[in-house]
């Protein structure tokens, strides 16, 4: 007969194989950034959250939410370089590679 202590264990050996498998998959799942793209993703989330924690002046609020709007933009079109619009369906964009002109 199995103790407390036992079931105890399986099931904390039971529910971090679960994670495991959870993690792993939404990781394979998840959008890789370069360190250009992530740099201006950090940027702009420390601009936002310095208006939100930080601001009082409200001049500096728009100042950093024009900032951290530049910043996302330049996530965008690191992101869709090489890349030209495709189509529109369901509220999504389409991509394809953009074909070089040599």
């Amino acid at each position: 007969m199995s103790s407390y202590h036992d079931k105890i264990q399986e099931l904390a050996k039971a529910i971090e194989i679960d994670r495991r498998q959870f993690y792993s998959k939404i990781a394979s799942e998840l959008l890789i950034f370069t360190r250009m793209q992530f740099l201006y993703l950090q940027a702009a989330e420390y601009k936002l959250a310095r208006v939100e924690l930080q601001t009082k002046d409200k001049q500096k609020a728009i100042d950093d939410l024009i900032d951290a709007y530049n910043y996302i933009a330049l996530l965008v079109d690191d992101m869709l370089k090489g890349l030209r619009v495709a189509g529109y369906k369901n509220g999504k964009f389409k991509f394809k590679p953009e074909v070089s002109k040599a």
